[in-house]
């Protein structure tokens, strides 16, 4: 019998699916000061008006790296990522795997049984798209305004070359290093808490 089950197992294709490198972003976050004035540059830019999202961000407690839930309102659905970055200020690398999802709020009730839920981010977010460039403007509840530049990497780019084509967006949107944010909007939403 179970020579049997080991003769079906070994003719068997492998059902379990091989660890998938995840996607590679260089990424800088920044404080906005002249929500205004950056919106102008970034038109500039990328020659876009963008696109605009209200999201919620759910973080939940897990062993390694981030996992947050993103649903996008008013039609729920939304993403499911798990990402490794650095709290360093300035460019650095981003690690992610996005899993998309049809109904986030179901899923959302599911892992809030699950697991420990960290936090959520609240946010107002105009998305711009420039070949490998994606451009976030965010309005943050409870913490303010930002701008976050992710560049994606192929597998044959280097973390130099990613680096340095963020620098260059840097310098073209006027960010400056003293407005550099090394921290996740949930880190700044938690540390305002901490100060009340």
């Amino acid at each position: 019998m179970f020579s049997q089950w080991n003769s079906v197992l070994l003719q068997t294709p492998n059902i379990f699916p091989s660890k998938r490198k995840m996607d590679r972003n260089v990424v800088v976050k920044a404080r906005v000061d002249d929500y205004e004035k950056i919106e102008e540059l970034i038109f500039h830019f990328t020659d876009s008006l963008g696109s605009v999202a209200v999201q919620e961000d759910v973080y939940f407690n897990v062993t390694q790296g981030r996992m947050k839930l993103r649903i996008t309102y008013p039609n729920r659905n939304g993403q499911l990522i798990y990402y490794r970055r650095p709290n360093t200020v300035g460019p650095k690398i981003s690690e992610s795997r996005v899993t998309e999802v049809e109904d986030a709020v179901s899923l959302k009730n599911l892992l809030c049984l699950a697991l420990d839920q960290l936090g959520a981010v609240q946010k107002r977010r105009r998305v711009y798209v420039k070949d490998k460039l994606r451009i976030n403007l965010d309005e943050v509840e409870g913490v303010g305004c930002f701008v976050e530049l992710a560049v994606a990497l192929a597998d044959m780019d280097t973390e130099k070359c990613g680096i340095e084509h963020v620098k260059r967006v840097m310098k073209a949107l006027q960010i400056d290093k003293p407005s550099l944010v090394p921290f996740a909007y949930l880190d700044l939403i938690m540390e305002n808490n901490n100060d009340i």
